[in-house]
């Protein structure tokens, strides 16, 4: 079976403080998930609450805007009494649809390329995966977690290496060692080889993966379209990527 990666965007599902739709058209998360486990795709969960930088406010509830959630992306206490109900409501159909109950969600990914920078147990970052990791085996998800590494930019969250807390069981990295540049097309064939021993020095012993991996191009406004780039998408750069 393949896998998908399916982000839950906390901004599309709670337009309001305390009020969340998950029923109605385009909002529907359990037909979605349904659909996945119709077309036998295993799913990484991705419910945040900051999920990634492609969208706005990385996904959070954009009626935070005004400063109301506090200091975001650590353990401050306004921004979990506002994130907490968000990981309940969507780990409630999450539990459900877990392989262990016959369902296709095999991972959660716990939040999006937050980086360990300070390797202590009082690190506030250090205490917001736990409050995360907690918040989630409360709701009764017991599949494993996994995070993602920003482009070995550090070592987070490996259970193998500085483990003070809030580790992950299944240590990954994103990497984008090609760039994408329509101006310069040979950029894509300059790649990164260094995965397997890079997964030996901070996380040999446990499982891990590439969650990300060159995927997608950033078209911005008045930027280059991606029709443009044909170096970047001819079958050479396909292979230079899978062997």
């Amino acid at each position: 079976m393949n896998t998908v990666s399916i982000y839950f965007f906390w901004s599309y599902h709670s337009a309001s403080k305390g009020v969340f739709d998950f029923s109605t058209s385009g909002k529907d998360v359990q037909r979605v998930l349904d659909y996945a486990k119709e077309a036998g795709l295993y799913v990484i969960a991705r419910p945040g609450p900051y999920v990634n930088g492609e969208t706005n406010g990385g996904g959070f509830a954009l009626w935070m805007s005004d400063g109301s959630g506090g200091q975001l992306r650590i353990s401050d206490e306004e921004y979990y009494n506002d994130w907490l109900p968000w990981m309940q409501e969507i780990e409630s159909i999450l539990e459900k649809n877990q392989i262990t109950k016959g369902g296709p969600v095999i991972i959660q990914q716990i939040v999006n390329e937050l980086q360990e920078t300070t390797h202590s147990a009082n690190n506030t970052l250090v205490i917001y995966m736990e409050q995360i990791e907690a918040a989630t085996r409360n709701a009764g998800i017991v599949v494993p977690f996994s995070s993602n590494e920003k482009v070995e930019r550090d070592e987070s969250w490996s259970t193998d290496y500085e483990d003070v807390g809030g580790g992950v069981n299944m240590y990954s990295l994103d990497s984008y060692p090609g760039g994408f540049s329509c101006t310069n097309p040979t950029t894509g064939f300059s790649v990164v080889r260094n995965y397997y021993q890079w997964f030996q020095n901070y996380s040999s012993s446990q499982p891990e993966f590439v969650p990300e991996f060159e995927g997608g191009y950033f078209t911005p406004w008045g930027g280059s379209f991606y029709d443009d780039c044909t170096a970047e998408h001819e079958s050479q750069y396909a292979d230079v990527r899978l062997n």
